[in-house]
């Protein structure tokens, strides 16, 4: 039985696909704090609208939790998610490279 990838792994997958796409993407550590998103995936891109194609300049900045494959966040982590969602902050589960490639366009 081949074992499932460590989230650690895909964490540092996460960061190098972002890095390699020109975004800031840090590891990210809460000292006493406990549910808190894995990785800090910040921005400054130039996108276009469906209603005016002249790039204009967006700041993105938004957390990704890692999991491993087909593992859903704990409750904890569920419960500190929806604060920072309540706060104005995106924050993303991927369980797969895939799906943070997904929210890391180039």
């Amino acid at each position: 039985m081949r074992k499932q990838p460590l989230e650690s792994s895909l964490q540092a997958d996460v960061i190098n696909l972002a890095h390699a796409r020109g975004y800031f993407a840090e590891k990210i550590v809460w000292p006493g704090r406990n549910g808190c998103p894995d990785v800090y995936v910040a921005a400054r891109k130039m996108l276009r609208s469906i209603v005016d194609p002249t790039p204009t300049p967006t700041r993105i900045h938004f957390l990704i939790e890692c999991k491993q494959q087909d593992e859903e966040a704990t409750e904890q982590q569920a419960f500190v998610h929806a604060e920072l969602i309540r706060a104005g902050v995106m924050v993303y589960v991927v369980d797969t490279l895939q799906q943070a490639s997904f929210l890391l366009p180039r």
